[in-house]
């Protein structure tokens, strides 16, 4: 059985942002195992792993004053996913299809566009074809993880199974 942790911002910005639910919630279980005081080694923070300069950058982007945020909001699991969510719109944006976009989320926008732009990764310069191991590997955990959450999530909304 897979977590159904802080359903309700999920679902709030599962609607506002136009994202599957699952898909939030998958890359919450990958990134952090639904640890909200989670730090990696590149001092990604909080649920969905969100580095200070990622942060900076979608507040910035939001049209916001970045000097009225505190990095440390990360650990609060609502700022967390709703800043995640923005994240991944904003990739949304830039990259169009759901595995090149989780790659970029993982690795970082830039390290995907460089990656993009070389023929030995690119075919077409929108896909992915050279596997970067451990992103790749991320990305297919959180497309697994994702089909697991949607199974969860409607028997939960069915009432068949208890957060």
């Amino acid at each position: 059985i897979y977590p159904i942790r802080f359903s309700n911002t999920v679902e709030e910005m599962a609607a506002q942002c136009d994202i599957p639910p699952s898909l939030i919630y998958a890359v919450i279980h990958t990134e952090s195992k639904f640890d909200s005081a989670a730090v990696s080694s590149a001092n990604a923070k909080g649920l969905m792993q969100i580095t200070d300069e990622t942060y900076f950058w979608a507040i910035k982007r939001a049209g916001e004053e970045a000097s009225t945020y505190d990095p440390n909001d990360l650990y609060n699991p609502e700022i967390n996913i709703r800043a995640g969510c923005y994240i991944l719109v904003l990739l949304s944006e830039q990259f169009n299809n759901t595995e090149t976009l989780l790659a970029a989320y993982n690795a970082g926008q830039g390290r995907v566009s460089q990656w993009l732009k070389d023929p030995a990764c690119s075919n077409d310069g929108q896909t992915l074809v050279h596997k970067k191991r451990r992103t790749m590997f991320t990305v297919s955990s959180i497309h697994k993880k994702s089909i697991r959450h949607s199974i969860t999530f409607r028997n939960f909304m069915k009432g068949g199974i208890q957060p």
